[in-house]
């Protein structure tokens, strides 16, 4: 993962933004699991297992998207 960029100065813990450490905590063990199908913009696309799909806002998807590749 070296080839990502920095994160930034963002120190915002809003939905898209920086996860906090118990929030992060937290996802681990509510088995919420998903699979990025996509990106729209800012958007990332996920399915999740029952086959819905999510569109939420990221902070940085250029970041995302070269993480996910």
């Amino acid at each position: 993962m070296s080839n990502l960029p920095p994160l930034g100065p963002c120190q915002a813990f809003r939905s898209g933004h920086q996860t906090h450490w118990i929030m992060a905590k937290r996802s681990r063990t509510r088995g919420r699991y998903g699979t990025v199908t996509g990106f729209d913009g800012n958007h990332v696309l996920v399915q999740a297992r029952d086959g819905q799909t999510y569109r939420w806002w990221h902070h940085h998807p250029r970041r995302l998207r070269l993480a996910v590749e």
